[in-house]
């Protein structure tokens, strides 16, 4: 969606980066980067670039006497002022031009074990970058492809405001032309298994592949078997991997309700004092769903997730 996008828009923008965060570079050395290719001379200023180098200079120095404790990729801790300078360098570009920033993939910086939209230790200052984009006028736009949402952008984010957040949601009947691209023919199945798998993309991407390679195409005969998700599992389970016991707990009381239950009855299940926080960050990670029934707000667990959890035991 995001590359889509990006076709599309490029042309209105003076300059564009699309950068990965997958890798979890360090602020320092995006900052360098963006506003190396922004500033219209194409260098830094002296100021920033004498810091960027001598903050490295003293990372490399800490990981020459430390090498089993500092990660040769460190982040200047301690060096605020650094960093300061960089932020407002980068403001003051995204001011003087129109730019697209695009940051893939900003879910790699958050911590496993921790509530959704907590950064790592070495990540901190993306929280910094994030808000200062986000509150300060400039005339650039910044798009962030990210599973969990980051509490800045809930926190900032509304119809009359510049912050917008755009949860994408399961293909219903354009579901079918990834389908027909796959080669499977009952095409009366088709609404079946799209709402087997609630329209996600990627999974009916795998079980396509997997009802055409070992059932000729044929979707009845699939459906007769145990749910399978295939290599999508892992996918699940790296974001199970971040959970805190308090998600870990509502999760298993969840999954195995196969109707929606109301926050109240949450509560009074699981052993955890804080359901609310723990619930909020599930909605966040996009495993939990909120819907209403019957005049009352209710949760549930995606049927993706459910089965992906329950495999878990």
């Amino acid at each position: 969606m995001a590359s889509k996008l990006l076709r599309e828009v490029a042309g209105d923008f003076d300059r564009v980066i699309w950068r990965s965060l997958d890798c979890t570079p360090p602020l320092i050395d995006i900052l360098s980067q963006l506003i190396a290719f922004l500033s219209a001379d194409g260098t830094t200023s002296s100021n920033f670039h004498q810091s960027c180098e001598s903050v490295k200079a003293a990372i490399a120095l800490r990981v020459r006497s430390l090498p089993h404790t500092v990660p040769e990729n460190s982040p200047p801790d301690g060096n605020p002022d650094c960093l300061n300078e960089g932020l407002r360098e980068l403001i003051d570009c995204l001011q003087r031009q129109r730019c697209l920033l695009i940051f893939d993939r900003w879910a790699s910086l958050f911590a496993e074990c921790a509530f959704a939209g907590t950064y790592r230790s070495e990540c901190r200052g993306y929280s910094e970058l994030l808000h200062q984009v986000a509150t300060l006028p400039h005339q650039s736009c910044i798009v962030l492809t990210s599973a969990v949402v980051p509490k800045a952008i809930a926190t900032l984010s509304g119809s009359q405001r510049p912050v917008r957040a755009f949860k994408l949601s399961g293909l219903h009947e354009d579901a079918k032309y990834l389908l027909q691209d796959k080669g499977l023919w009952e095409t009366e199945r088709y609404s079946d298994l799209i709402a087997a798998y609630g329209g996600n993309p990627l999974a009916l991407q795998i079980v396509s592949t997997t009802i055409w390679e070992m059932f000729g195409g044929q979707i009845s005969e699939f459906l007769k078997y145990d749910w399978f998700v295939g290599d999508y599992d892992d996918r699940i389970a790296r974001h199970f991997r971040q959970l805190t016991d308090s998600e870990w707990a509502i999760l298993n009381y969840l999954k195995k309700k196969p109707q929606p239950v109301t926050l109240i009855e949450i509560a009074s299940t699981c052993e955890t004092d804080q359901e609310l926080q723990a619930l909020e960050s599930l909605q966040r990670r996009s495993l939990v769903k909120q819907i209403r029934q019957n005049n009352q707000v209710k949760y549930t667990v995606p049927n993706l997730v459910r089965h992906c959890a329950i495999a878990q035991d």
